[in-house]
């Protein structure tokens, strides 16, 4: 059965890269080769807003720039948590690229069983989509060791929790004022760079330590055995590792435009808005596309 695979299935060629420093890189160099420039499409609004390569790699340096200078830095802990959305995507990223390590938070758990990933993590900032706020409000006394919650939706910071488009504008001006502890970094592969928590449903929710060797034979791996296009869509929960670094890193790395499905509710709409040729798709997904 396995030789049969391998046969009808043949592994692509795939250049391994350390760092998604040089995957953006490559990626921008390569863009007339794929004819477009748009890394990411996502809703704002009514509108539909389009990022290119270029300036997600900007974003990138702006957050980290930012969380570096306030001093999260080789061990820290970042932990978000939100529907799939830019932000998210962007602070990734951006923690990928430091020495600090990323926590991913299922954007579906209650509010204890957060604080209990949080707490069990380590995590110093915590980003957050604003759906969440008053939960977070209501029991900050859970979040004891958290030193920064950034609010992705927020437009100003409100004293407690920062505002994420003010730590953006922070990091850019850092940055474009010649700051470069975060963009002068160059991560170990074989460093802790992210816990990814189980599910829990076999006891309390445990903490998996991935290098950053293993983020990237990931998508490495993907991209042997997937088929990429021009424009997809992201459908998958960014929270799991599939949807995170399979589906977003694998589509960085090609040069695709990645819709990003923000809700259930919008995955229609945004297949007619984004246009996608491809998904990434797990199984429950097409037998519910089917039905």
């Amino acid at each position: 059965m396995l030789k049969n695979y391998k046969h009808n299935y043949p592994l692509k060629e795939v250049k391994y890269t350390p760092n998604m420093k040089v995957v953006i890189e490559d990626s921008i160099k390569k863009q007339n080769e794929f004819g477009q420039d748009i890394a990411f499409r996502y809703r704002k609004g009514t509108q539909i807003v389009d990022v290119s390569f270029e300036q997600f790699y900007l974003d990138t340096k702006y957050i980290g720039s930012a969380f570096t200078k306030l001093g999260f830095k080789k061990g820290s802990k970042i932990a978000v948590i939100g529907p799939n959305s830019y932000e998210w995507i962007t602070a990734f990223v951006s923690v990928l690229n430091s020495e600090a390590i990323f926590v991913p938070v299922d954007k579906e758990l209650p509010v204890e069983e957060i604080a209990y990933i949080i707490n069990d993590s380590g995590t110093d900032m915590f980003f957050f989509a604003s759906v969440y706020e008053e939960k977070i409000k209501a029991n900050i006394e859970l979040f004891s060791n958290v030193k920064y919650f950034v609010n992705f939706d927020a437009k100003e910071d409100d004293g407690q929790f920062l505002s994420y488009k003010k730590l953006m504008e922070t990091g850019k001006e850092l940055f474009e004022g010649g700051y470069t502890e975060y963009t002068d970094m160059t991560p170990a592969e074989d460093e802790l760079k992210m816990i990814v928590y189980t599910s829990g449903t076999t006891g309390t929710a445990k903490g998996v330590m991935l290098s950053l060797a293993n983020v990237m034979s990931a998508q490495n791996y993907g991209l042997k055995v997937s088929s990429t296009a021009k424009t997809m869509i992201n459908v998958l929960p960014l929270h799991h590792t599939f949807g995170g670094l399979v589906d977003i890193l694998v589509g960085i790395k090609c040069g695709t435009t990645m819709g990003i499905n923000d809700s259930i509710r919008n995955i229609l709409p945004n297949f007619k808005a984004y246009k996608p040729e491809a998904a990434m798709l797990v199984p429950l997904f097409v037998e519910k596309f089917y039905q």
